[in-house]
């Protein structure tokens, strides 16, 4: 994110630095937001999981899942941020979003990460 932002300050397009433009300012913000909101996640899991409460399992399984989602997307859209330097084998961007996508062979979908949450959540509801 941070190299995302630094770039976007520095490239200048029509006369002026692209981290400017609304749509790239949007973007980068909505992807600040989405980070914090995750590490918020994490670190109430990591308190659920240090006092062994009851909803452990459900806090680790929701940050699991807003984390997981969210180093796909800034990594996507830093990809993007960056433009066709991010291809490149010099700029780590590309690098990152590969990194990314192969952990949700190991972590699961995000559509089966919401499954196994949802039946976490709704595991003891009657719903009959």
């Amino acid at each position: 994110m941070e190299g995302a932002v630094e770039y976007a300050g520095q490239r200048r397009q029509f006369g002026r630095s692209i981290g400017s433009f609304q749509a790239i300012k949007h973007v980068l913000a909505d992807r600040s937001v989405q980070l914090d909101a995750a590490w918020m996640l994490v670190r109430e899991a990591a308190h659920a999981i240090d006092g062994k409460r009851a909803d452990a399992d459900v806090a680790a399984r929701t940050a699991l899942a807003a984390a997981a989602d969210a180093v796909e997307a800034v990594t996507a859209d830093a990809l993007q941020t960056h433009g066709g330097i991010g291809f490149t084998w010099e700029h780590r961007s590309h690098v990152l979003l590969r990194r990314a996508r192969a952990r949700r062979s190991l972590l699961g979908s995000p559509a089966h990460r919401l499954d196994v949450l949802a039946d976490r959540l709704l595991g003891s509801a009657d719903l009959s």
